[in-house]
């Protein structure tokens, strides 16, 4: 109801005023309403009570505590909505779950996200950044995984621009960039011995070879009846020989370039390595007398090699056969 004013009248006992039993009456009525909206109607609320900036409810337990619901000094006009749901206040520093909630450009600091029992956490961490970065999530076709540093993960349909690789395991192949194979892996059992490929400084070739044990051999071949083609001149690593001493397995190619006579001891071929090629070229003025050793040249004891000559050599099961000769005497 709207407040009961008490008429007074003009001026004291002019019988104009309400009387004496209107009067209480609109009294006692002002007062129920005030009883009945601050507490039951016969006494005022007990645990809540009014000062002059606050409303203040008193606590329920034996210490008396008291919560006191103030606001801050408005700058502007303002309005607080209480949705129309049952519900705790959130509170900034208090401990609380919320639930359907839509946060706006949030802030976050020392974010953690509970496990499937909400017994252990994902602690997120953070670096100091000199400026604001930005982190863009791709737009996904369905639900995917994050890939991170030390986790075994499988990658798929990854474009890696320009990456530093250490000790990768390639599966089967490595596909160019139309899908089509491009190289295609073997692997052997228990392996030891690899290919190690190094590049160079300028004019100086391009290193292949088979690495692993002390002595391994690096094949190349083709598939059924294709070979191994060269498309460019072929350069055969060459030992020098000036003053007469031993052949090596190790070159391909021998250059005699001796201006006196010399004697020259022919050194076998590598065991069990059939097919071995070597090369035997006299450039000097000398003649120089390739011997053979421990039987190691078949059908003949030695060669005569004058300058220009040059005699070719195969290597099978465990003596050199002539192949090709050029200006030499094959000495039996």
């Amino acid at each position: 109801m709207t407040k009961q004013i008490l008429n007074r009248g003009t001026i004291a006992n002019d019988g104009t005023g309400d009387t004496l039993r209107t009067a209480t009456l609109k009294i006692q009525q002002n007062f129920d309403e005030i009883y009945t909206k601050l507490g039951d109607g016969q006494a005022l609320m007990s645990l809540m009570d009014f000062d002059s900036d606050a409303i203040v409810f008193e606590g329920r337990s034996a210490n008396n505590f008291q919560l006191r619901l103030r606001s801050d000094d408005p700058t502007a006009d303002r309005e607080v909505r209480i949705p129309n749901y049952d519900g705790a206040l959130v509170m900034d520093s208090a401990t609380q779950t919320l639930s359907n909630k839509t946060i706006l450009s949030p802030i976050i600091s020392t974010p953690s996200i509970n496990d499937t029992n909400s017994n252990h956490r994902y602690v997120l961490a953070v670096n100091e950044l000199p400026a604001d970065r930005e982190i863009t999530l791709p737009l996904l076709t369905d639900s995917d995984t994050f890939v991170f540093n030390d986790h075994a993960a499988v990658l798929k349909n990854k474009t890696l621009m320009s990456p530093v690789i250490n000790r990768p395991i390639i599966g089967k192949d490595i596909l160019d960039s139309a899908g089509n194979e491009l190289l295609q892996f073997q692997d052997s059992a228990n392996a030891v011995n690899f290919v190690r490929i190094k590049n160079s400084t300028s004019g100086q070739p391009v290193f292949v070879q088979a690495a692993g044990q002390s002595s391994s051999s690096l094949s190349l071949r083709g598939t059924g009846n294709g070979g191994v083609q060269v498309d460019s001149r072929l350069v055969l690593s060459t030992q020098g020989l000036n003053n007469g001493g031993a052949t090596s397995s190790n070159f391909p190619v021998t250059l005699f370039n001796n201006p006196s006579l010399g004697t020259i001891t022919l050194s076998d071929g590598t065991t069990g390595q059939n097919g071995e090629i070597k090369y035997l070229v006299n450039k000097g003025n000398g003649t120089q007398t390739v011997n053979e050793t421990t039987n190691n040249l078949a059908a003949y004891a030695s060669i005569t090699m004058p300058q220009n000559s040059a005699v070719t050599l195969g290597w099978f099961a465990d003596q050199w056969i002539v192949i090709n000769n050029i200006g030499a005497t094959l000495n039996t």
